[in-house]
């Protein structure tokens, strides 16, 4: 009975050191991962301002609360087509800004594209739905 007891232990003690080298490289990676996956819309905030400032004033009365807008990373594919043949600059850091409006039912949010980078409206439209 002793040498079943001791074989127990023995396997007990290795499961348990296996297990808490194994928990702590997981719970390592998960901490790195969690420090380099940083929201890319960490300054959403600045961005939301951006966009709130480039609209007209007749715009903004149009929106109820500008400070919950939906801030995203945009690859520029639902952007209005630029006026007079102009080209858009070429953007790495792309973000829209959507408002919504107390119109949002019959025209859609209105769009504001934002640079985040130079922090520059890059376009703005009301969309139609």
């Amino acid at each position: 009975m002793t040498s079943k007891l001791m074989i127990w232990n023995t396997t007990l003690g290795g499961g348990t050191l296996l297990y808490r080298t194994l928990l702590m490289v997981v719970l390592a990676l998960f901490v790195i991962s969690g420090c380099s996956l940083k929201p890319k819309t960490d300054n959403s905030q600045e961005l939301r301002e951006v966009a709130w400032n480039s609209l007209t004033t007749e715009d903004q009365q149009e929106v109820p609360d500008w400070k919950i807008a939906k801030v995203e990373e945009s690859n520029g594919s639902d952007m209005p087509a630029p006026k007079g043949g102009e080209k858009y600059p070429k953007v790495e850091h792309l973000f829209k800004v959507s408002f919504e409006s107390k119109s949002d039912k019959i025209v859609g949010p209105i769009l504001v594209f934002v640079d985040g980078d130079t922090k520059k409206t890059v376009s703005y439209s009301k969309t139609v739905k």
